[in-house]
């Protein structure tokens, strides 16, 4: 028996985007069966004659590890090996950046926050400007940043830039 291989073109993609996974090392005429695991349930997304397999338009739900099995003259290939497809969410709009207090007291600290895109892993990189050029403060997780002891150096513009893995970043106002 000869196991294929499986091979995503990109294998990491924004949605809307299209997901095109290829089996290779198969002699022709097989078919192929293609799987889909999404951490919980394994189904089978059909059998095709051609050895690579289209799913346009794809979602967050298509995220997941994929795998293909061939088959040829009855006899059956072990399963390929795994191919993880991660798939960013687009964000549903650009970041709007708060500061709690515009003019916070020196030695207070100056709370930041921004949008939250509920069940995306957004990443937010926090920027500041005092007319020298942009200086990254750091990377979160979560909406919010907290500079603390602000004094008359942490006057400026800031700026927070929100993204999601394969899909292009938004900054805020």
């Amino acid at each position: 028996n000869i196991t294929p291989n499986l091979s995503a073109a990109e294998p990491v993609l924004c949605e809307g985007e299209l997901l095109s996974l290829s089996a290779t090392g198969v002699p022709g005429g097989a078919n192929f069966e293609w799987f889909f695991n999404d951490g919980n349930t394994v189904v089978s997304l059909g059998t095709t004659a051609d050895p690579e397999l289209i799913i346009a338009d794809v979602s967050v739900s298509n995220a997941g590890n994929y795998s293909v099995v061939a088959s040829a003259g009855g006899c059956i290939s072990p399963p390929s090996n795994v191919e993880v497809v991660v798939v960013g969410g687009l964000l549903s709009q650009a970041p709007v950046l708060v500061a709690a207090d515009d003019t916070p007291c020196e030695g207070a600290p100056l709370q930041l926050t921004t949008t939250a895109y509920p069940g995306l892993d957004v990443t937010y990189q926090w920027m500041f400007n005092d007319g020298n050029g942009a200086v990254n403060l750091g990377t979160s997780a979560t909406p919010s940043f907290e500079i603390n002891n602000v004094n008359s150096s942490n006057s400026g513009d800031y700026l927070v830039v929100a993204g999601t893995t394969g899909c292009p970043p938004q900054s805020s106002n």
